[in-house]
């Protein structure tokens, strides 16, 4: 079976994305890991994170259990945890650092 692969620039470079269900099965399966290891992190850290399927892919939900309306989701593509908007968070391989910056951004201040 031969993939399609399609370059797409976005404002941080350019990623690559599989056509072909196997390549979508697998690097969502990745995806899955480092945002289910990243859920880890962040529960340790106090927050209160989910992982949802519901846009059509993995998606990681954290908010802050005290304030609930603090909350923000993260996406796992590749190499890096981003925000929803594409901004890069950090890699996966450095998911401590992602987590103290998630729980930074959903911080109360008190």
């Amino acid at each position: 079976m031969k993939l399609a692969v399609l370059r797409v620039p976005y404002r941080h470079g350019t990623y690559t994305r599989c056509k072909g269900r196997l390549a979508l099965a697998a690097q969502e399966s990745d995806a899955v890991a480092a945002l289910e290891k990243l859920a880890a992190e962040l529960s340790s850290r106090g927050s209160d994170p989910v992982i949802t399927t519901a846009g059509g892919q993995p998606a990681l939900v954290v908010s802050n259990p005290r304030v609930p309306a603090l909350s923000e989701n993260s996406l796992a593509d590749g190499d890096w945890v981003l925000w929803p908007w594409a901004d890069r968070i950090g890699q996966v391989t450095a998911l401590g650092a992602v987590a103290d910056t998630i729980a930074r951004v959903l911080a109360t201040g008190t």
